[in-house]
């Protein structure tokens, strides 16, 4: 039975990391039943709140029977120590001596760093998970970095899958990134413009790059389910992240409500948010301003009178996610997988950009799906017209572009897959049976 630990940057607060994570799951299942996985995320709790009962070893998933999950709270620890460097206090185990410990192959004496490093040097293979993990935004960057390192030492295969690269702005992160592209044997990106210019800037050997799609594309979308001469119906999703928005939450929440009036108002559509960043049911867990269904009442309440704004109670589920994309006739997003949730869906989507890391994502993923007329600069002056105009587009050519959306969509799925399918034959005890 082989063994994988699986990287994934976020704390399971976003139903776009669990996506990709049900995606790989799955394929996995259907190439190489029976392995492995143990999660390395930041924020176990959540986590396994996330994943449910599916994490209890030997559980039958009904969908994927053969996969066992653990999880393991080492990487929190990387996250953390990062963000202590970042605001220039002191970890409580310095870089220096977790370099050393995985160039020598002793402890760090920290319980959950070495109990991270014995799973990775255990591993049969590692993954990188898909996402915007490989940035300088959120702290994961080191973290990547030294799991990497440690796989290497280890003569354990690495490969990175569904990756979004960049920005990089100081020469350290540069030579950290240029060092994991050296430590992957498969290096796949899930969009080309715009990473690869990163890449190019990092100097890493771009020639180890390859490109295929999101993780996600490997659910199952549900049938389009839109009701003829029904009321029609906006998808939106109004993102902000603080990390990256340079704007303050009001003047974003501003911007977006002009935009998403417009192009409501030219089809006669209700608003349904489309929620992707959450608040876990954890007990004493604050919901934040920025998530994604605060953002919606705030834009309920900007349009009262003039355009219906529904906001889902409960917490929201990529199933969810994905149902209320395919049901829509049109949708608008920030956030990079509800775009995604619709373009496999058959809905077409306005990918709206707030800022320079959106906007990476952004472009790469239009020309990845030969859209370069969905992409919206929040800023510009005619982003109100144009999202009218996008909208009775969508109206107008409604089948003519679920058509062409469902075709593409099945394309990257087959590119998605065929990476998978490249990163678990880099072990034998991984490689797939029967491809």
């Amino acid at each position: 039975m082989g063994r994988i630990v699986y990287v994934t940057g976020n704390s399971f607060n976003n139903l776009g990391d669990l996506a990709m994570i049900e995606g790989f799951l799955r394929e996995l299942d259907r190439q190489a039943p029976g392995t492995r996985v143990t999660f390395l995320g930041h924020d176990p709790e959540r986590l396994r709140l996330a994943l449910g009962p599916h994490l209890e070893q030997g559980h039958d998933w009904g969908w994927a029977p053969a996969v066992s999950v653990s999880a393991h709270d080492g990487w929190r620890y990387l996250a953390h120590a990062a963000n202590y460097r970042r605001k220039g206090l002191r970890p409580k185990v310095r870089w220096s001596r977790a370099v050393e410990a995985i160039r020598s192959g002793r402890s760090t004496g920290h319980p959950q760093l070495d109990g991270l490093l014995q799973a990775v040097r255990a591993a049969d293979l590692v993954v990188l998970g898909g996402g915007g993990v490989l940035n300088e935004l959120f702290g994961l960057l080191e973290g990547a970095w030294i799991v990497c390192q440690a796989a290497r030492q280890a003569s354990v295969p690495v490969a990175a899958l569904g990756q979004t690269v960049g920005p990089f702005h100081t020469e350290r992160s540069k030579r950290l990134f240029r060092e994991i592209v050296e430590a992957c044997s498969v290096f796949d990106l899930r969009e080309e413009a715009g990473s690869m210019r990163w890449i190019q800037e990092t100097g890493a050997d771009a020639a180890r790059v390859t490109v295929s799609g999101d993780q996600c594309l490997l659910l199952e979308p549900p049938p389009r389910a839109r009701t003829p001469n029904a009321q029609p119906r906006l998808a939106l999703n109004p993102r902000y992240l603080p990390e990256s928005n340079p704007r303050p939450l009001e003047a974003h929440l501003d911007a977006v409500a002009a935009l998403a009036e417009s192009a409501a108002r030219a089809i006669g559509a209700d608003i349904e948010i489309v929620p992707s960043l959450y608040r876990p049911p954890i007990e004493g867990l604050e919901e934040k301003p920025h998530m994604d269904r605060r953002l919606g009442e705030a834009l309920r309440s900007r349009l009262a009178g003039r355009v219906e704004v529904i906001v889902p109670s409960g917490v929201p589920t990529v199933r969810s996610a994905v149902e209320a994309c395919a049901r829509a006739d049109v949708a608008f997003s920030i956030a990079y997988h509800p775009i995604l949730f619709a373009l496999m869906s058959g809905t077409p989507c306005a990918m709206l950009c707030p800022d320079s890391y959106q906007a990476t994502k952004n472009f790469g993923l239009a020309q990845l799906w030969g859209l370069p007329e969905a992409v919206f600069d929040l800023d510009a002056p005619d982003a109100s017209d144009r999202a009218a105009a996008f909208a009775q587009a969508a109206i107008e050519r409604r089948e003519e572009l679920a058509a062409r959306l469902e075709a593409r969509a099945e394309e990257l799925r087959q590119s998605v897959r065929d990476a998978v399918r490249r990163a678990l034959a880099l072990s034998p005890r991984t490689s797939p049976r029967g491809f």
